[in-house]
């Protein structure tokens, strides 16, 4: 006698039609959202922000920009279910997987925020604040017009989802700062650089290096 195993029933036509429909809808979706959130994140996403070591939404990661002399990235990561203070990071090196240090710079005064991960929080030197600010004041490497402070601001509001990625001149332009100026995580277009920023963080929250 045959084993269980062994025998084949027949399927219906009508399942295997069904089962067919299924696969190839699910397909026809999986392709459709990647290619929508590859098209969103084009010109944002930076092939080494996938080893990122903090537990940090992908779609939520942009790079500002990166810097060999001095060793320096600087990196968007918000997240759209916090209300608070919004910041920007640098880490000490260009590229992500060798960063050990990272500052987390707030963009409307000298305060810092302090999270829990691989990183160490970066106590900046008078130099390194000075570097940064140089860095920040460059031309952005793509959109020729801007600075990187100024991209770095957008990149924000944008990831945030205060506005559409078409829509950065209108946020140079001021157009938003009205529309959003109670929000405690926007950032005005017409925000300059911090004259530094302090180390400060609560008990508890810190480690240095």
């Amino acid at each position: 006698m045959k084993p269980w195993g062994a025998f084949k029933l027949p399927t219906p036509s009508f399942l295997i039609a069904s089962f067919e429909d299924e696969i190839i809808y699910y397909n026809v979706k999986i392709m459709k959202e990647r290619f929508i959130f590859m098209d969103n994140l084009f010109t944002l996403f930076d092939p080494d922000e996938y080893y990122s070591r903090e537990v940090e939404p992908l779609g939520e990661m942009a790079t500002v920009t990166t810097s060999d002399k001095p060793a320096l990235r600087i990196q968007i990561n918000p997240d759209r279910g916090r209300k608070g203070n919004p910041y920007f990071k640098v880490f000490n090196s260009p590229n992500f997987s060798k960063g050990t240090k990272v500052a987390r710079l707030h963009f409307l005064d000298s305060g810092m925020e302090y999270h829990r991960d691989e990183f160490f929080d970066w106590i900046l030197t008078s130099k390194e604040i000075r570097q940064i600010k140089e860095l920040l004041m460059k031309p952005h490497s793509r959109e020729k017009g801007y600075t990187n402070w100024q991209m770095a601001k957008w990149l924000w509001n944008m990831e945030y989802t205060f506005m559409m990625p078409d829509e950065l001149d209108d946020y140079m332009e001021g157009k938003f700062d009205d529309q959003f100026k109670d929000h405690p995580s926007y950032v005005p277009s017409t925000a300059g650089i911090p004259e530094t920023w302090v180390y400060d963080p609560p008990k508890g929250k810190n480690k240095r290096r």
